[in-house]
């Protein structure tokens, strides 16, 4: 589905992308990195994140951004029971 969007943002001429393969990789590693270092109550917001995000992908394809007020009502973030593991917590034990 990215690769579509993208090379449908290419060809209309509403994106200006030189490598399609690498803007997409990054555009996914975005999406799922931030599983790895986000955390409730952190520096900033589900919402702060995804305009944040949404303004860099912008960027990364060369489109202007979309206003905030555009994109719909906020992202509603479930919270689950389970913890995230922390992939750095044994590193010490290793050193």
């Amino acid at each position: 589905m990215f690769q579509q969007v993208l090379e449908r943002g290419k060809r209309t001429g509403q994106f200006q992308i030189d490598d399609l393969s690498t803007t997409r990789m990054a555009l996914l590693e975005m999406c799922n990195g931030v599983s790895d270092w986000y955390r409730p109550g952190g520096r900033l917001s589900v919402t702060e994140i995804q305009d944040r995000f949404a303004d860099l992908a912008a960027r990364l394809v060369g489109c202007p951004p979309v206003p905030p007020a555009e994109c719909g009502t906020d992202l509603r973030v479930a919270v689950l029971d389970s913890k995230p593991l922390d992939r750095h917590a044994d590193e010490g034990a290793l050193a």
